[in-house]
């Protein structure tokens, strides 16, 4: 162990064993171990501290100690160092790739390294990203894509901007980028437009624009375009732009409906009567939800048969033949029409009119179940299950034995 002097003097070498070193008034720094004893060379700036990758500059090293033999250090090699004074180095950096952020820089002389740590050259990639050309130019509303951006001058950091707002990029190549763009909403037809950027620069080329087509649904047809009134029918609906949140409507009501794709749905409806008491034929308006194309009308034929009068107009056993009752009316009759008195099925049968075309429906009665002087109601139900309006129809029943 060796003992420093305990009163050194700035700047004189002092010599132990085959070292040198130097007192700089605050610590023993280490020396050549030869004459001249100069002290170690001290980095302390670098100027610029900062250029552009590719580009070619002049760096400037200060620090103290220099010498003719001082070099400067580049990532630890050697570099062509031009010496200005005893504070002052420069030396010419080539342009560097493009990808490298940073240099290490540092000075020796001779064997005698440097004792400050390394001073960093920042490069930073100037590099103007251009974009050429985006794929898909258009696409539907409301469907997911992935957009392809290709051009120029890309790297790692750039990103892709849809309408100003950089997203979420992948990093292909240099001349190719990619991004995820998410559903957008559905509604009038509109654009994105799509750019490039890298951090703060910005690319320079006109936006490229992707056509958001108008995809509201667009309903070609309707089928069936007939059913009959609380009967269940299949309504399919055709056309365009279809999907699982696009519902059949009826009368503007959405119902329950099955999506079999873009072009067709399907939905399982069940009409009410045209009313309770009255016949009609129902006509309701069927289209798509969001849909600006026009309803189509189904129609719902009427399928009951409402009594208006029977002949005769009563049962008296004064004229026992009149068990067989003729019921008048309007609306649907035929051999599989049932009249019933007081909900029991009666003999029943079709008859034409002798003095016109209509069809008159016959019923015998089986007035066994009825005390005398009975009203009775008379009903008809049509298959599957249409039964008379309300109300039913009174019909009385006398006997005089």
């Amino acid at each position: 162990m060796f003992d420093f002097p305990s009163n050194p003097v700035l700047n004189e070498a002092v010599v132990l064993d085959t070292a040198a070193y130097i007192w700089d008034g605050q610590k023993w720094r280490a020396k050549r171990s030869q004459p001249p004893f100069e002290p170690a060379p001290l980095i302390a700036s670098i100027s610029p501290t900062q250029a552009s990758q590719n580009e070619a500059i002049t760096l400037n090293v200060g620090g103290t100690y220099f010498e003719a033999a001082t070099v400067i250090t580049l990532d630890g090699v050697d570099a062509a160092t031009t010496y200005v004074s005893t504070v002052a180095l420069t030396t010419d950096i080539p342009a560097q790739p493009y990808g490298k952020t940073a240099i290490a820089v540092n000075v020796h002389t001779d064997a005698l390294m440097g004792a400050n740590a390394d001073q960093i050259l920042i490069l930073v990639d100037t590099r103007v990203p251009l974009i050429t050309a985006i794929s898909p130019t258009q696409s539907n509303q409301g469907v997911a894509f992935t957009l392809t951006v290709t051009g120029t001058d890309f790297w790692s950091a750039t990103q892709i901007t849809i309408n100003g707002a950089a997203v979420a990029t992948t990093f292909v190549n240099g001349t190719t980028l990619t991004t995820q763009v998410a559903a957008q909403p559905i509604g009038p037809a509109a654009t994105l437009t799509v750019n490039v950027k890298s951090g703060t620069i910005l690319g320079t080329n006109p936006n490229q624009t992707v056509t958001l087509i108008d995809s509201r649904p667009v309903v070609a047809g309707i089928s069936p375009v007939a059913g009959v009134q609380n009967e269940a029918i299949t309504l399919t609906a055709t056309g365009t732009f279809f999907r699982a949140d696009t519902p059949i409507t009826v009368n503007g009501t959405a119902i329950p409906t099955t999506f079999v794709s873009a072009t067709q749905l399907t939905a399982s409806y069940t009409s009410p009567y045209y009313d309770p008491v009255e016949l009609g034929q129902l006509d309701v308006a069927v289209n798509v939800a969001t849909s600006l194309s026009p309803s189509h009308t189904v129609n719902f034929i009427e399928p009951r048969f409402k009594i208006r009068s029977t002949f005769p107009i009563n049962y008296t056993d004064i004229a026992p033949q009149n068990w067989e009752v003729e019921l008048w009316g309007w609306g649907v009759i035929s051999d599989q029409s049932v009249a019933h008195i007081d909900g029991r099925p009666q003999q029943t049968w079709v008859v034409l009119n002798v003095v016109g075309s209509e069809l008159i429906l016959m019923m015998h009665m089986d007035l066994t179940p009825y005390p005398d002087d009975t009203q009775v109601m008379l009903t008809v139900m049509n298959p599957p299950h249409h039964w008379s309006p309300e109300p039913p129809w009174p019909f009385w029943i006398e006997r005089f034995g």
